[in-house]
């Protein structure tokens, strides 16, 4: 069988990627999966993983650990004890299984390795048919690979594509969305929400665009132009306005910039 290659990046250098090689011939051991990656999405979204890779309660550097018998294509003697698999949303479909309820063929949806391939060990299936694999160190969202029948959406180019980039962004804005409305959104009129043209910040405006509230979008001046095309935000500004100070506002941030 054909080696598989992924990447790998060195902590805490998150800008630069590492070509790796693994042997693929290791015979499965028991309730265990291996999967061919099919497409992965890449945003601004994959720096979040790495960046917050050692941290609970996500812990993505135990998503998927660098193999022991892995080696660098360009540099075989390097040592690979400070590299990670940078993880990013993707389907997958399975080549070899020793777990009764997945059958070769199948197609997962869910967090992955950069690379072409992946074996998860201690593997179960759902009472929904999804994949689960046991990585008591990982958030258990992350451990959870969703199985794409055949007449899903995900399967066309123009959603599948689409879902790769952008499912962690709509989760999380109506996550965000659902707890404001469970608070009442704290008694303000006027939301502020920063980083105006990411998936978060899209995704929770268009849940807030019934709301009747005044949602006003921080946004960097290039952005401007694309996040008021939109027509989910009431205003937008760059991060060099200023805000109404005789008007009260619920500050939503996701930028993450003290300066703003």
């Amino acid at each position: 069988m054909a080696p598989s290659y992924s990447f790998g990046a060195k902590k805490p250098c998150y800008n630069s990627l590492v070509l790796l090689k693994t042997d693929s011939s290791t015979e499965l051991t028991e309730q265990s999966v291996a999967l061919e990656i099919l497409k992965l999405g890449l945003s601004a979204n994959n720096t979040f993983y790495l960046r917050f890779g050692d941290k609970d309660p996500f812990n993505f550097f135990h998503c998927h650990p660098v193999d022991s018998t892995a080696e660098l294509v360009h540099d075989k003697s390097a040592s690979l004890e400070e590299y990670v698999h940078p993880p990013a949303w993707g389907m997958a479909q399975v080549v070899e299984s020793t777990v009764n309820e997945i059958q070769v063929g199948t197609k997962f949806f869910g967090h992955l390795p950069i690379g072409t391939r992946v074996i998860f060990k201690d593997v179960s299936v759902n009472e929904e048919g999804n994949m689960v694999v046991k990585r008591p160190k990982v958030h258990s969202a992350y451990n959870v690979f969703r199985k794409i029948d055949t007449d899903e959406a995900l399967l066309t180019e123009a959603y599948g594509d689409l879902a790769m980039v952008c499912w962690p962004g709509i989760i999380t804005g109506f996550g965000c969305y659902s707890t404001l409305q469970m608070k009442g959104f704290y008694g303000a009129d006027n939301l502020v929400i920063t980083s105006a043209s990411s998936k978060v910040a899209l995704s929770l405006a268009f849940y807030l665009k019934d709301s009747g509230k005044n949602v006003l979008g921080y946004t960097s001046k290039q952005n401007v132009q694309f996040c008021q095309s939109t027509g989910l935000y009431s205003q937008i500004l760059d991060y060099d306005a200023d805000l109404d100070p005789s008007k009260k506002y619920l500050f939503i941030d996701i930028v993450g910039r003290s300066d703003i």
